[in-house]
Parts: structure tokens; sequence; C-alpha cells
């Protein structure tokens, strides 16, 4: 299952320079306080997101 977890991450890993290649961001509030604190060089998933999407595609790997 931990393998699964390391997958997903890749997974997202993809995603996220593709995002990056067209600017796209995921806005959330996550991403805002970030910026807000001075950050500016936050993932275009970030946060509570990029962890909803994790454990979702874990749980596809997992079935």
């Amino acid at each position: 299952m931990e393998r699964n977890r390391e997958t997903a991450c890749q997974i997202l890993e993809v995603f996220e320079e593709l995002l990056d290649k067209y600017n796209i961001v995921i806005n959330s509030e996550d991403r805002k306080e970030m910026i807000s604190s001075g950050e500016d060089n936050v993932a275009a998933i970030y946060g509570e997101e990029y962890f909803l999407l994790e454990d979702k595609i874990t749980n596809i790997l997992d079935e």
C-alpha cells in the first residue's frame, strides 16, 4: 500500500509539470495563505487539494 502512495505522488508530479508548463494553478485557501505570507514558489496543486487528490489516486490503486 505504501508503494501505491508513492505511485500516486509520481502521478501527481506528472500533472504538476503539465500545469506548470501552461502556467495553470489550482486556487485554494492554502495557496492563498502561502502567497500572502510571501511565498512565491507554491506548487500548481497545493495543500488540501493535493492531499485529497493523492488519497483518491491511492484508493484507486489500492482497489
